[in-house]
């Protein structure tokens, strides 16, 4: 599962990452980029920790907040062209964004974090997610012999 930048839009941030590790297979990954502010401590030991998941890789993305400075600039400067592209509103949120955010980003971190859902433990023989072995139906009786027809 991949989150790029919509994280810090939720209103609570560590139930949107236990809601995300709610969803995910035992084994999956998520991939979600986070920002922090300068001299902010990161809390995503303890939010992936809380959800259930485990932090498996941090990646610096030391250029991103220049990247996107950059970005920002290219909006503002192709106005019109958004608009004509976009529409008067999507336009309008772009612009919105490239105005009021560019003051933030010097001395931002910005982050790639990987999590993983452990692999949960074999569950018990017969409870519910259990699938029956091949040849077997699952409350132990001998297979049907019906065939799907190919």
């Amino acid at each position: 599962m991949v989150c790029v930048d919509a994280l810090a839009f939720a209103a609570n941030r560590g139930n949107a990452v236990r809601e995300l590790g709610r969803i995910m297979a035992p084994g999956a990954r998520l991939v979600l980029t986070q920002a922090l502010r300068q001299g902010a401590e990161p809390l995503w030991e303890e939010k992936a920790r809380a959800a259930g998941l485990i932090v498996e890789h941090v990646d610096e993305r030391p250029a991103e907040p220049a990247m996107c400075a950059r970005l920002y600039r290219l909006w503002i400067d192709h106005a019109e062209e958004l608009r004509r592209e976009l529409g008067d509103d999507q336009a309008d949120n772009m612009l919105r964004e490239a105005n009021k955010t560019p003051p933030t980003l010097p001395g931002r971190r910005a982050v790639l974090l990987t999590l993983r859902r452990p692999v949960a433990e074999p569950s018990a023989r017969g409870s519910v997610d259990t699938m029956a072995e091949p040849g077997r139906r699952s409350d132990d009786g001998p297979a049907s012999s019906e065939r799907t027809p190919e």
